[in-house]
């Protein structure tokens, strides 16, 4: 008996057993603030009339448009009384097939940001002598009425352009309303992306006549050659591409696709190619040519339209770029440029059967445009334009204003001839480089209206403030690529009090008079704008799977129906969109290409090293920096989180005479930045790369993180296309007297011969020279399941450690975030993480060898954990499962002790999730609190419903029934779910698999996830 004295009564209390349990376990945190305090009763309000299409406790799904970046993939919302808790993909969608990025997965935290805007804001100088001003809370009326007059006043100077309006890259019904606003208001208009490619669009209108971006195909190539494209993480469009990308690549018939990624630092694209070849910053354009001189010189060009002359003036324009000198400029050895030109135009294969792909943002210099010129005429005399490089359906990329419109902007408004300047969700005070200073441009003019979902360096600097919901509350569409026509809806009502960007403008230009408001409809809002858009689109649009009717003979021959617009509207509702395939047209070579040279040259400069930045998986352009999963979760090369580096080789280590954590001052010719350096061994001596999308200094809580590449940039257009010219700033460091590492979470990349991620080289598996591990014996009696035994599997072959799984899991499982201290003392919560290990390879620095492992909990037959448990808090259930009783649980960590995996996770304090974060929450998880142990459960909530369903219908469990979170999103189809039990699962069938095995097998713990080795080409 345990015994609490109360001297000031006198009495004592005596406690037994199981109550001092029970306060340990869930009731403890309530019971003692309610012991300690009295709570003031909340009242509760019954949920008598549910919405029409709600069930309470069952999951409404609505499909929708991703609005993380322009890429435009299709999703599936999911909400439970009315707010939305997951996104997913839309398994009916064609750009992303039902996949979805990291970054796609965290729109979640964007719609709850506790930093959002709540309602409209106005500046008021609040000391006259000094300027100082605030924004205040102010209501619609007055804030829409200060806008329009401010809008008449630039009407009425009678000079156009003296507004400007910058969105992001729009598509759709809100694009052409922008189009009708800035034209009837006499507005410049620009669609903003920092990443926008216009070296590709240009370099295609030099060589093809089109000022577009093609569709690449990276499902039928036998070979995949990229100069800096990183396909894998932020180029155009990733999920896609990571798709279709694994899909080729999975052995068949003892072949294997080829990847070859050539560039200074070793990207995530680049870790999961075959060889990396490192470079020289900028030379990409160089080896390009060099490959087309030898295909030339050996008579190997597979283009059959191209004719005996086309051939000579394409030698004449790369005969400057030998082989041999080039091997000198590049760093790339001679004989890897002949291997590659050959296998690129390998007669056998036949033409169109190669991909070169570049352009990537980190590779894009002063030569961009002369880089992707090379790169387009390679795959042009490999037979490649029309086959794996087709124009037509058109990229709605080509619509994106250059970073030269984007200065000239700037300029104007510095020069005061812009009075209002209206920004909606773009933060171009943080993306554009620091010397450009658009924040100081931003200053000289008169008015400044960000029309925004969140707060940020931009929005923060404007006059008038007047929120728009996120996609997530918003109606709209979206065409990424000509005959995809997503249609945005909303998966729940506004969460604060804000109004769409459509009707802002509508109700503006209705507002301005006569001369303006003849533009727009009379009544109406942007839904019926958007509405009345898709009835004008109707009768060109194929009618949906759903409107197909039986014949009226009753016979299974189908009859396409011409339904009423209801009809289409809502099923356009239902499968998020309308699709249809556009032909690719022919292009040919441009005449005038040959009237000069390609024109690549060398960027000169005194400083000692080449600055290389480079996009953020997780931040993207700096937009995700305050999403707390983006934050946490660690990166995929490096492991670090809540931070930026700088990286460095180990050679270019020893020569500052610094070391890691150490701060290190970097100084270019437009500004200095202080960051901490990180030992990198894949990365090229004398290069110093850096993340983009941290050091933000007004954009929210989570946000205050890192440095800000930006201010180091040179602010000069590219000459061809008018592009940033991310690469090419040169920068001198000097170490500093200061320590400030950036958590890491993985500090080794070695296994140590422990074989947790294992391989088989190609050969061997087309000779059937790799078997299934044997099965020890064991002391231990064997659990029995007579109905289920959940398993997975894992297939490292695939898994390419984008982290879209580990954010699922954080979305489906309320994982809690811990933050940058706990996460420095190695306090992570999540419940599954990807371990990245590298092995040397018999090609030297050629051969790349990086293993992606998912490690959650392995639901062992013969679970360590569990004989352990002094309260029987982890047990065995009878389908296989490790379950674990959170309020048995009294956080001993015996079984994280016990666990060879290490995947069972402590809480160290109480769930943290600021309002209106805990709305995230998935009300079918229990919450955990401090002192409890958890880890992953296979999602058990979603196999329980998929039982429920089955039950309802009147069936057994079916395979695909069940899809845990991991392994729905996963770009790559790495991770398999289903039922061991049934030997006609696929999950059955690939733990059977000859690649099959078990982490520390010889352990016998007997997982129930089973790995499937990495196939490598030696």
């Amino acid at each position: 008996m345990m015994h609490d004295n109360r001297h000031d009564d006198g009495l004592t209390e005596t406690v037994g057993r199981r109550t001092f349990l029970r306060v340990l376990g869930s009731a403890a945190p309530a019971a003692a603030v309610a012991a300690c305090s009295p709570v003031e009763p909340e009242r509760i309000i019954p949920y008598v009339i549910p919405p029409e299409d709600s069930i309470p406790g069952v999951a409404t799904w609505y499909a929708s448009v991703c609005g993380e970046c322009p890429a435009g993939c299709g999703t599936l919302v999911k909400t439970r009384e009315g707010r939305a808790v997951k996104v997913e993909g839309n398994p009916t969608h064609p750009i992303n097939h039902g996949n979805l990025c990291v970054r796609g997965q965290s729109a979640l935290q964007g719609l709850y940001s506790p930093d959002r805007f709540t309602g409209p804001l106005m500046r008021r100088v609040t000391h006259e002598a000094t300027g100082q001003s605030v924004l205040d809370e102010t209501d619609w009326e007055s804030s829409q009425a200060q806008l329009v007059t401010q809008l008449r006043a630039a009407i009425d100077t009678g000079q156009p352009g003296r507004v400007a309006i910058v969105t992001p890259l729009l598509t759709g019904t809100l694009d052409a309303l922008v189009d009708t606003w800035a034209e009837a208001v006499g507005a410049r208009r620009f669609r903003y992306e920092p990443f926008a490619y216009e070296a590709i669009r240009e370099a295609n209108k030099r060589a093809f006549g089109e000022n577009t971006i093609p569709s690449y195909d990276f499902k039928t190539p036998g070979l995949v050659v990229s100069f800096g494209a990183d396909f894998q993480e932020t180029w155009l469009s990733t999920v896609g591409h990571t798709r279709d990308h694994a899909d080729a690549r999975r052995p068949r018939d003892g072949e294997k696709a080829r990847f070859v990624q050539l560039e200074p630092r070793m990207s995530l694209t680049a870790a999961n190619a075959d060889e990396w070849v490192q470079i020289e910053p900028g030379s990409e354009g160089l080896v390009a040519a060099a490959m087309i001189n030898v295909i030339i010189a050996e008579g190997r060009v597979q283009a059959a339209d191209l004719s005996a002359a086309d051939i000579g003036r394409l030698s004449e324009l790369v005969g400057d770029y030998s082989v041999d000198g080039i091997a000198v400029r590049t760093g790339v050895t001679a004989d890897r440029i002949r291997e590659l030109a050959r296998a690129f135009s390998n007669p056998a294969a036949g033409p169109g059967r190669t991909l070169a792909v570049g352009g990537g943002v980190a590779a894009s210099g002063e030569n961009a445009t002369t880089s992707q010129v090379a790169i387009n005429l390679l795959n042009c005399v490999a037979g490649n334009i029309g086959r794996t490089v087709r124009f037509g359906p058109d990229s709605a990329w080509a619509r994106a204003s250059s970073y030269r419109d984007l200065t000239a902007l700037t300029e104007a408004m510095r020069d005061g001839e812009i009075d209002v300047v209206i920004v909606h969700d773009v933060n171009l005070v943080h993306t554009l480089p620091g010397a450009l200073d658009f924040g100081g441009a931003l200053d000289a003019v008169d008015f400044v209206v960000a029309m925004s979902c969140h707060r940020d360096e931009t929005s923060v600097r404007s006059d008038l403030v007047l929120p728009t919901p996120t996609p997530l509350e918003s109606w709209g569409d979206a065409e990424p690529v000509a005959g995809i026509r997503g249609l945005m809806q909303p998966a729940m009502r506004p969460l604060f009090d804000t109004k769409h960007f459509g009707d802002l403008l509508l109700e503006s230009g209705r507002s301005l008079g006569d001369d303006v408001a003849g533009a727009f409809p009379r009544r109406g809002d942007f839904l019926d704008s958007l509405q009345d858009t898709w009835k004008d689109l109707q009768p060109s649009l194929p009618v949906a799977e759903a409107d197909i009717e039986p014949g009226a003979d009753g016979s299974d021959t189908a009859t396409a129906v011409s339904p009423d617009f209801d009809d289409f509207w809502a099923a356009a509702q239902r499968h998020g969109g309308t699709f249809h395939t556009i032909e690719p047209r022919v292009v040919r070579l441009n005449p005038e290409l040959f009237a000069g040279g390609l024109g690549l040259r060398e960027t000169e400069s005194e400083r000692a090293f080449a600055l290389m930045v480079y996009p953020s998986l997780h931040f993207y352009d700096g937009r995700g920096a305050n999403r707390s999963w983006l934050q946490e979760i660690p990166d995929p090369l490096l492991k670090t989180t809540w931070g930026s580096w700088v990286e460095v080789s180990p050679a270019t280590v020893r020569s500052l005479g610094a070391k890691d954590g150490q701060l290190i001052q970097l100084e270019s010719d437009h500004g200095t930045l202080d960051v901490t350096l990180l030992t990198n061994p894949h990365i090229r001596d004398g290069v110093l790369a850096i993340p983009l999308g941290q050091g933000h200094t007004d954009y929210g809580r989570f946000a205050n993180h890192g440095v800000n590449a930006n201010v180091l940039l040179d602010p000069t257009p590219e000459t061809a296309s008018g592009g940033r010219r991310w690469l090419g700033t040169r920068v001198d460091a000097t170490p500093l007297d200061v320590l400030r590492p950036v958590a890491q979470l993985q500090h080794t990349f070695d296994q140590d011969d422990r074989g947790v991620a294992q391989s088989v080289s190609l050969a061997d598996l087309a000779a059937g020279n790799v078997h299934p591990e044997p099965l020890h014996l064991s002391l231990h009696e064997d659990h029995e399941h007579p109905v289920h035994r959940w398993g997975m599997t894992v297939d490292l072959d695939s898994c390419n450690g984008c982290n879209a799984c580990v954010a699922a899991c954080y979305a489906e499982n309320n994982v809690p975030v811990m933050g940058a201290d706990a996460m420095r003392r190695g306090r992570t919560m999540s419940w599954m993480r990807i371990e990245r290990f590298v092995e040397p390879t018999s090609q030297g620095d050629a051969g790349v060898d990086n293993r992606f492992l998912p490690m959650m909990c392995q639901h062992c037959d013969h679970a360590p954990c569990e004989t352990v448990c002094p309260v029987f808090a982890t047990y065995h259930t009878d389908e296989g499962l490790n379950a674990q009783v959170y309020n048995r649980c009294v956080g001993t960590r015996y079984c994280a002790n016990n666990c060879p995996y290490k995947v069972r996770r402590f809480n160290w304090s109480d769930q943290q999730f600021p309002e209106p974060l805990n709305l995230q929450l998935n009300p079918d998880v229990t919450g955990r609190m401090a002192g409890v142990m958890e880890k992953c459960t296979f999602c058990v909530q979603r196999i329980q419903g998929a039982k429920d369903t089955a039950q309802d219908e009147g069936r057994p469990v079916q395979d695909g029934d069940v899809t845990p979170a991991c392994a729905q999103t996963c770009p790559t189809h790495a991770i398999v779910f289903g039922d061991l039990n049934d030997p006609e699962s696929r999950v059955s069938k690939l733990s059977k698999d000859a690649r099959s095995y078990r982490v520390f097998h010889s352990l016998n713990t007997r997982p129930a996830v089973t790995y499937l080795k990495k196939v490598t080409r030696t």
